[in-house]
């Protein structure tokens, strides 16, 4: 494994676990948090390297690096353009067109068959483990619920990236690239669809702050998208779907906890009065 020095390497892009540098002209350091174990990034790379293998429009994992103060990163292809969070921020009148190339690519990724054969995870049993690393805040009813939900969604066989929200995505000359392909894995096209309605819906998650863009934006852009996505289907499905998606989305507005360690209290509790109040409406329309 290649060790290498970022102190002179220009920063061109900042998430919550990473630090992203131009490591050359045709080369990107992605450099993870301080503390981030080699086995996380190792399973970024893996799913990476299986995404690109599947054609998918992605930067080409080159390989895992070590940086001389000890964290770890890996080498990707450059992809010189910006995410689509800041393309959304910077031309908002060009929303309805990020829209229909949005429900494009979740198309083009959800067309793609990953079975257990490929190595990619199942994305059902992703999802029942991160209930089970969240059950303890919510308690055994609330965790039973939300186990509930998760198996109203039929298993499947199509690629799942986990986190499709326009923050892991880049554009470049109007093309569309995935990022951070570390909760890639394989089933029903619900569950990309419901991590994402949740980030757009729920209110819970500071969009601006943590996405990129202005929270304003979200809603028109998350509406055209499932127009789009589901342009086969008629207005009253269309209704019908996001009803679905409003009871399937509850999963992800709980597991975000999961691979957060020293929260505030005032999160926490903010996440479980949500909880509370959103398992009460569910339970009254049934």
């Amino acid at each position: 494994m290649q060790t290498i020095d970022i102190t002179q390497l220009q920063a061109i892009g900042y998430g919550g676990m990473s630090t992203v540098y131009r490591y050359s002209d045709a080369l990107a350091v992605k450099v993870f948090r301080q503390g981030i174990a080699r086995d996380i990034v190792t399973h970024e790379y893996d799913m990476a390297r299986k995404a690109y293998a599947l054609d998918m429009p992605t930067p080409q994992p080159h390989e895992v690096i070590e940086t001389l103060g000890g964290q770890h990163g890996i080498v990707y292809g450059l992809c010189n353009g910006m995410t689509l969070s800041q393309a959304i921020a910077a031309h908002p009148e060009r929303l309805e067109y990020y829209a229909v190339s949005l429900a494009g690519l979740y198309r083009r990724l959800h067309s793609t068959t990953a079975t257990e054969d490929a190595t990619v995870p199942n994305a059902h049993e992703s999802e029942a483990e991160a209930i089970r690393r969240v059950s303890h805040l919510f308690g055994k009813d609330g965790a039973d619920a939300l186990e509930r939900i998760l198996d109203t969604i039929p298993q499947g066989d199509c690629l799942i990236h986990g986190d499709l929200h326009p923050g892991n995505i880049m554009i470049e000359d109007d093309r569309m690239f995935l990022i951070d392909m570390s909760e890639m894995g394989y089933g029903n096209p619900l569950i990309d669809i419901a991590h994402v309605h949740a980030l757009m819906t729920s209110g819970l998650i500071d969009i601006q702050r943590f996405i990129g863009f202005p929270d304003k934006y979200a809603a028109p852009l998350w509406d055209s998208l499932l127009r789009h996505y589901y342009s086969d289907k008629s207005e009253s499905e269309l209704q019908d779907i996001r009803k679905r998606l409003d009871t399937l989305s509850l999963i992800r507005c709980f597991t975000w906890l999961a691979p957060s360690e020293g929260l505030p209290e005032e999160v926490i509790t903010r996440f479980q009065g949500h909880f509370r109040r959103l398992v009460k409406i569910q339970n009254s329309n049934r």
